[in-house]
């Protein structure tokens, strides 16, 4: 019983992870579409704002013991 609590909680976790990572997404991407051009972001803040999502996805799933999906970004592959 409390092994399925647990891994309930675990999918409920990664689920809120997730969806946070595609709320920051969109968010970047609504920044990008701006009705006025003055109210856009700049490349570099757009690519600096995707890093920081990039480089925490890779922190929580190294937090999990699991290789990452992004690291052949950092291994060059």
């Amino acid at each position: 019983m409390i092994i399925k609590i647990i891994k309930k909680l675990i999918i409920i976790y990664i689920t809120m992870i997730f969806l946070s990572i595609w709320l920051q997404m969109a968010e970047i991407a609504d920044w990008c579409l701006s009705q006025e051009a003055i109210n856009r972001p700049e490349m570099r803040e757009v690519v600096q704002k995707l890093s920081m999502i990039v480089v925490s996805s890779v922190e929580w799933e190294a937090s999990l013991g699991g290789s990452s999906i992004f690291s052949g970004v950092f291994n060059g592959r």
